[in-house]
């Protein structure tokens, strides 16, 4: 549950099939599209902004200010 104070709890209104949580943001693997990274909640150190126009992600991981995502070959 959490306090959602970052928005990290609201989630956007999209399928996902891949969803990492970190501290005050949260990013997830879009399973409508080819695979593009979206994110959501705070945006102090970037964390929360994945590449644009990249799809072919298939796995994410989020930590405390940092997120990743593995893209298949």
């Amino acid at each position: 549950m959490g306090d959602n104070l970052s928005g990290q709890s609201a989630p956007p209104g999209m399928p996902l099939m891949a969803l990492a949580l970190g501290k005050f943001h949260s990013c997830g693997v879009r399973s409508d599209d080819g695979g593009s990274v979206v994110c959501w909640g705070r945006e102090r150190v970037a964390q929360s902004s994945p590449p644009t126009g990249d799809v072919g992600f298939f796995a994410v991981a989020s930590g405390d200010q940092h997120t990743c995502a593995l893209q298949g070959g």
